[in-house]
């Protein structure tokens, strides 16, 4: 899958493209799903900041909530990708506060979580 990424915006090479609601940060293509965690600005909330789209520009799944991430809904956005199991199926995300989550890349579930801190 090829893309190019412009703030909140993701141009597929296929001609097909999706506007998200922030600026897109860290990516990772796995299984032909495009994980993007979104950067949130100064003072804006949302612990779901975490999506799968297809290479046709489709929302194909939000991260879970969790209660472990969603009390603090400023600090407690997810920050990274800081991984992949291809075996599993699954994405690392982590969050600001150190909560780390494996997400499967077929539904955005989250199979575990752990404090990484």
């Amino acid at each position: 899958m090829k893309y190019q990424v412009r703030d909140n915006q993701i141009q597929f090479d296929n001609g097909k493209s999706i506007a998200l609601a922030f600026a897109v940060g860290d990516t990772l293509e796995v299984d032909g799903v495009l994980v993007v965690v979104l950067k949130l600005p100064p003072g804006q909330s949302m612990t779901e900041n975490v999506f799968g789209i297809s290479e046709n520009g489709v929302v194909l799944w939000q991260i879970d909530r969790i209660a472990e991430t969603s009390i603090d809904p400023i600090s407690n956005q997810y920050a990274g990708i800081i991984g992949h199991d291809e075996e599993k199926g699954t994405v690392r995300v982590s969050n600001w506060n150190g909560v780390v989550v494996d997400v499967d890349i077929n539904n955005g579930k989250v199979k575990h979580w752990y404090w990484g801190k």
